[in-house]
């Protein structure tokens, strides 16, 4: 716990300092503009939090088992969750797996910390290309388009899955806020427990 305390305080920092209008530099990264690191923060939160498939989230797979915190993050809806209006155990949650996504593999591996990661001997860290892997198509969609504001060498990485994915992001998010109107219309015309069996999750 300590080793990883020791990471995450100056990444608090340098996310603070950022706020402030001020360089930053990440581990893994260098040296970032802050209006780089802002949106990068931006858009890894909204991709951790919101639902990825049915009503789970990419944040329960990033390991919390140092700030006693059970990973089981359901939303019930499609709202966003900007990083500075988080509580202070889900703003630490999500840090340690933006540290895990963007850091070098070895300091990854310590902030992907699931005990089944772990104890199996394998080298399983939830990295950027992990991430991207493990996404619904329309999170894939908002990371790329969004990662045009992001530092160089984390904006490259995600030209790189892009290409190797062939999405058609443009389609893809249009695609997306059509579903998202009709999933409304259905949620609230419906009662809850009904609204996820009516809903088509399978093109996400």
């Amino acid at each position: 716990m300590g080793r990883k305390f020791e990471i995450m305080l100056p990444f608090e920092r340098c996310l603070r300092s950022a706020l402030l209008g001020h360089p930053v530099r990440i581990e893994g990264v260098g040296r970032v503009e802050p209006a780089e690191f802002l949106a990068l923060v931006d858009d890894l939160t909204r991709a951790l939090l919101v639902p990825n498939r049915s009503s789970t989230s990419l944040i329960n797979q990033y390991g919390c088992d140092s700030l006693r915190i059970e990973a089981d993050h359901r939303p019930k809806d499609w709202r966003e969750w900007p990083y500075p209006e988080l509580g202070p155990m889900m703003r630490a949650w999500v840090l340690s797996a933006i540290i895990a996504i963007v850091s070098g593999e070895t300091i990854g591996l310590l902030f992907s910390g699931r005990y089944w990661t772990r104890h199996s001997g394998g080298g399983d860290a939830r990295s950027l290309e992990w991430l991207f892997e493990q996404a619904a198509t329309w999170v894939k969609a908002m990371l790329i388009r969004g990662s045009a504001r992001w530092p160089a060498p984390l904006r490259e990485r995600m030209r790189t899955l892009h290409a190797g994915s062939g999405l058609d992001v443009d389609d893809i998010l249009i695609r997306f806020e059509t579903w998202r109107a009709e999933e409304d219309r259905v949620r609230f015309g419906t009662q809850r427990a009904d609204w996820e069996q009516l809903i088509d999750w399978s093109w996400l």
